[in-house]
């Protein structure tokens, strides 16, 4: 036996007084370790501090996951653009994205336009990366139907 535990509305818990035995010592320890891993993953890789404020039991030192000094690297600075629209439609920005895991209607990129003045952002989906020229129609057809405008900068 590694321990022992009891059933209450619903859910198992482990007893808070485990055997004495060494099966139970290492299923505590596996059940700690397991737990910082959860909280780790969950708060996607805080900073060493915030998880020590969480758990003050935690030794920070005995584990260390590659994620989380992944998710910590920086970029640069984007740099400051020297063009400001000053009305919409002067300046949007697009990019298109993929090819990633395919959805269950069969979507594997997407585009989005942003409008440079007011941050509106329109994402589409595509199933093909072909189908972009006919997105970016569609989408100056709805700037000029639906905002009487027209994009001066893509």
């Amino acid at each position: 036996m590694i321990g022992e535990g009891f059933f209450f509305k619903g859910l198992y818990y482990f007893s808070s007084h485990p055997q004495n035995n060494e099966y139970s010592q290492v299923s505590a320890f596996f059940s700690f370790h397991q737990k910082q891993l959860l909280w780790n993953q969950c708060l996607a890789h805080p900073l060493d501090i915030v998880l020590t404020k969480l758990m003050p039991n935690l030794d920070i030192r005995s584990f260390s996951y590659d994620t989380c000094h992944l998710s910590k690297s920086t970029r640069l600075l984007f740099m400051l653009s020297s063009s400001i629209a000053n009305k919409m439609f002067n300046i949007v920005y697009s990019d298109v994205w993929g090819p990633t895991i395919e959805s269950f209607d069969g979507y594997k990129y997407f585009i989005f336009f942003v409008d440079d003045f007011s941050f509106i952002t329109w994402i589409y989906l595509l199933k093909f990366k072909s189908e972009v020229v006919h997105v970016f129609q569609n989408f100056h057809m709805l700037v000029m139907t639906q905002f009487s405008m027209k994009i001066k900068i893509l």
